[in-house]
């Protein structure tokens, strides 16, 4: 009998063992979570144990901004988005079809800061980015020029806030550098441009000033992914990174600190971070940050935390850190009484 030639018996090794179908299905498998995974996610659906304590913390009452709300037509505001689409374009006096090959550069790139796969074709993501996009930037420049905004949304000036409190949900994102890009379209603008000159920023930094004074108005040059990632950045810029510990501890409660001598100050007049806790050897002070409690404090603080927690690995988590100190300092009120 003819004996194989070796390159022939290896050939016929290959096609055997790449038919089998076990090993073809796990291939499927790898390939798919391969492709599905990106360094790049970073809009998250908020995992169910976090929701599941607060569910209305996390989702939107009045508008839907982007893919993962998109199907609820229940939501008051969804309908005034071509109103203000048509007011976007009126301010930057550009056609349509420039607006629609401005996003559509960006789509992939938009697609892939998801962490869910996006159910949509193209042309259905490129509408709901130009819709939703032009939503959000004519909302922050009418909120800092009022005299811009269109006279068909006056019926949601009294749910201007709440609207406010919707957009800075993690569910509820856009990728910053798509903002950027559209706000670019405004800030070229003679009519944009003309009214910025004569309208100083606002000075108050809590809530919606604040982000009328920083937002989309500075180009953070590729380092802000969204607005509730901006928001963060905001809180903990600058918070000291020359202490870090590297296990698990509780800290000595309020009382403990307390009958131990120490004393509790606010820093109030600092522009320190605003999650950033010091304690002062020489006077034995502990120094903690002036918390200002508003409207959706809560919703805030929760949005900001269930973003560290989707986005573990890639940042420091300052805010879920400083929750979990201050929940354990203030667990009744006694304790309270004595930090406060």
């Amino acid at each position: 009998m003819e004996k194989c030639e070796p390159q022939k018996e290896y050939e016929c090794r290959i096609q055997i063992v790449t038919s089998d179908p076990v090993l073809e299905s796990i291939n499927r498998i790898l390939q798919q979570t391969v492709s599905s995974y990106s360094s790049n996610f970073s809009i998250y659906r908020v995992p169910e144990p976090l929701r599941s304590i607060n569910p209305e913390a996390y989702t939107p009452t009045l508008i839907s901004i982007g893919p993962l709300h998109s199907g609820r037509k229940e939501l008051m505001a969804n309908s005034h988005k071509p109103i203000f689409l048509q007011n976007f374009l009126n301010l930057t006096k550009l056609p349509l079809y420039t607006i629609i090959e401005t996003v559509k550069i960006s789509e992939e790139q938009a697609r892939c800061c998801y962490a869910e796969s996006i159910e949509m074709n193209n042309n259905e993501f490129v509408e709901l980015l130009v819709l939703d996009g032009c939503f959000v930037v004519m909302y922050i420049i009418t909120s800092q020029f009022p005299e811009l905004r269109s006279p068909n949304t006056s019926n949601l000036l009294r749910f201007w806030d709440q609207i406010f409190c919707d957009l800075l949900l993690l569910e509820n994102q856009l990728p910053y550098f798509l903002l950027q890009s559209l706000y670019d379209l405004c800030s070229s603008s003679q009519t944009f441009t003309t009214m910025c000159e004569f309208h100083p920023p606002c000075y108050n930094e809590e809530g919606l000033d604040f982000l009328k004074k920083h937002v989309l108005l500075t180009d953070m040059d590729g380092k802000v992914n969204h607005l509730v990632d901006f928001v963060r950045t905001h809180f903990a810029h600058s918070c000291s990174t020359k202490t870090l510990f590297h296990r698990t501890f509780w800290p000595p409660t309020a009382t403990q600190l307390h009958e131990c001598g120490v004393v509790f100050r606010t820093d109030k007049g600092s522009k320190k971070c605003a999650v950033d806790v010091a304690f002062i050897d020489y006077d034995g002070c502990l120094e903690l940050p002036q918390i200002i409690i508003y409207d959706g404090f809560e919703t805030r603080v929760r949005n900001l935390i269930a973003y560290e927690q989707c986005h573990a690995g890639e940042m420091r988590e300052e805010v879920s850190n400083f929750a979990v100190f201050m929940q354990y300092m203030v667990q009744n009120r006694a304790r309270r009484e004595i930090a406060g």
